[in-house]
């Protein structure tokens, strides 16, 4: 079996070694096929980078060892294309994301990009500014090679999304970038193709008044499986690791005996996979799924590598900044011109969720006269473990309290089954919250428990089936004289019509504790810990709210 390129975004590094590639090229093909400018928009870890890595060896016209002017791409599908090979194009490939600690280091990284260039061509160009240095790059390649250049931009954004926490260094970013960006501008004559790719559109930074047409492939449906693995990419490229893995899984306990590939395939789906552009087709992370099969494991892998909580937390008080949105599983009717673009300082929440990967599209919905609105949601557990740990860090610093002192008071309370500590507990965590915060629904509800809890124990992410389902939740921890297991389920009533709150509240925590005992949620978790402590919670819109306890 191919070796699994762990972090490499070398294209032709992968093919040299024999390593795993996912052939794309039927989607490069329509892109490279003929002239054009184009901008891409995925989130960190989704394979933008090997994208443009495989664009320049394309374009640099790759040449096998036999003469095979397809080189590379021999065995590929553009390599059995009409695709022509035998031209070659010089090629500028430049990457943001080695600049953003400060505006010099991103210009001296610029400069040290395009001085090799000019250095490996042997243009013998006097370069000092980094704006004036790319115009007269590109056009002395052209002449030089009497052909067109080839342009590729990796994370065109990176320097000013890094920033944002700084505003004055953000827009100090953005207005060189803008200049910088805009150099491109009366370049037609000598530009082949263009392509850019980022996170965050900032209405382009520039780089539409640079081209005269720059195409957004980040909604369009045809490309929508050019980053990503599809289901069928799953199992193409990775069927041969499944036996192995399953084996490896149920020997330690993480899968029934009985499991086949149709249950591995669907818990890499819920785990890593849900994402989507088109509202149709679903794609898995690719960062998460080879880090899964290079040590098989269902842990939050994106959540490891990613930065875009920070991000978040610098975003501007546009009106939206609501740190508890984070526990929102969807939103609905969001216009796609609120996702598209924004300009600096003026990026809401919710774009900002879905551009960073937090959101995906759902559903697509066309209304006459007034445009594309997407339904997004969270696409997979890993998000949602990762926006959760987020979201408690957030809710406990609104709530003004630590974790150490709420795990001493937790514990104990359930050690001691006390219904009423309990209550006072959660109805204290719901009502902390400004009444604006509340939703209407029962998964919010669960979303605070559940952050909550994150922080108190140990919580059983993954845990084995019941014979009749999954409580809410499952949380383990240690007292000073035994290790407590609690077994967590919330019963919802929005009591819009309700007489008496109280008995509301009483009702739905009985059937909450109710479910615990009659689908055998707790059975799991019985040799887990010394002592077993069912909770049953009820709770209305707006946090009334009653807990049941029992053994």
């Amino acid at each position: 079996m191919e070796r699994l390129p762990i972090g490499i975004q070398s294209f032709r590094a992968i093919i040299e070694d024999g390593d795993l590639y996912a052939d794309k090229t039927r989607f490069i093909y329509d892109l490279a096929s003929k002239k054009g400018a184009y901008f891409l928009s995925r989130p960190r870890r989704f394979g933008k980078s090997l994208l443009l890595a495989t664009f320049k060896e394309l374009f640099s016209g790759p040449t096998g060892q036999d003469g095979d002017p397809r080189g590379l791409f021999e065995g590929l599908w553009i390599g059995s294309s009409d695709f022509d090979f035998t031209r070659k194009f010089p090629v500028v490939s430049l990457s943001m994301s080695g600049g953003t600690e400060s505006l010099d280091v991103l210009k001296d990284s610029l400069m040290e990009q395009l001085n090799f260039l000019n250095l490996t061509e042997n243009l013998n160009l006097s370069l000092t500014l980094p704006t004036s240095a790319l115009h007269m790059v590109i056009k002395n390649l052209s002449l030089k090679h009497k052909t067109r250049v080839v342009v590729l931009i990796d994370e065109y954004d990176a320097p000013v999304s890094s920033n944002l926490a700084d505003p004055k260094l953000a827009v100090a970013f953005s207005n060189f970038l803008k200049s910088f960006y805009a150099s491109l501008k009366d370049l037609d004559d000598y530009l082949r193709f263009v392509f850019v790719t980022g996170v965050t559109r900032y209405a382009f930074m520039g780089l539409s008044a640079g081209l005269n047409q720059l195409a957004d492939l980040t909604f369009d449906d045809r490309f929508s499986e050019i980053c990503g693995f599809t289901t069928q990419e799953l199992d193409r490229y990775f069927g041969k690791r499944m036996p192995s893995v399953l084996s490896l899984l149920k020997k330690e306990g993480s899968l029934p005996k009985n499991a086949g590939r149709a249950v591995l395939r669907q818990l890499l789906m819920d785990w890593y996979g849900g994402y989507s552009w088109d509202g149709k087709t679903k794609l898995l992370n690719p960062w998460s799924v080879l880090r899964f099969f290079y040590k098989p494991g269902f842990y939050d892998y994106w959540g490891e590598m990613d930065n875009s909580s920070s991000f978040l937390s610098s975003l501007p008080d546009n009106g939206d900044k609501d740190p508890l949105v984070l526990a929102k599983d969807s939103f609905e009717l969001i216009p796609q011109r609120a996702i598209r673009s924004a300009d600096i300082g003026k990026l809401k929440t919710v774009p900002a969720l879905f551009q960073t990967g937090y959101l995906t599209v759902d559903k697509v919905k066309k209304i006459m006269y007034q445009g594309v609105f997407y339904t997004l949601k969270k696409p997979n557990l890993e998000v949602r473990i990762h926006s959760l740990d987020l979201f408690s860090e957030s809710m406990f610093a609104i709530l003004k309290k630590t974790p150490q002192a709420e795990r001493d008071f937790f514990s104990m309370a359930v050690r001691d089954k006390d219904a009423e500590r309990l209550t006072d507990v959660f109805g204290s965590l719901f009502a902390g919250l400004d009444p604006s915060h509340h939703q209407p629904t029962e998964s919010f509800y669960n979303a605070l428990v559940y952050a909550y809890c994150s922080k108190l124990g140990r919580l059983a992410l993954s845990e084995p089936r019941g014979s009749k389902g999954t409580p809410d939740l499952a949380l383990l921890f240690q007292t000073p004289s035994s290790c407590v297991c609690a077994v967590i389920e919330l019963k919802f009533d929005r009591g819009e019509t309700a007489k008496d709150k109280r008995k509301l509240v009483f009702r739905l925590a009985d059937d909450a504790l109710k479910a615990i005992e009659t689908k055998d949620y707790w059975r799991p978790y019985k040799a887990q810990a010394d002592l077993l402590v069912k909770i049953g919670i009820g709770v209305t819109y707006r946090g009334e709210c009653l807990v049941k306890t029992a053994e």
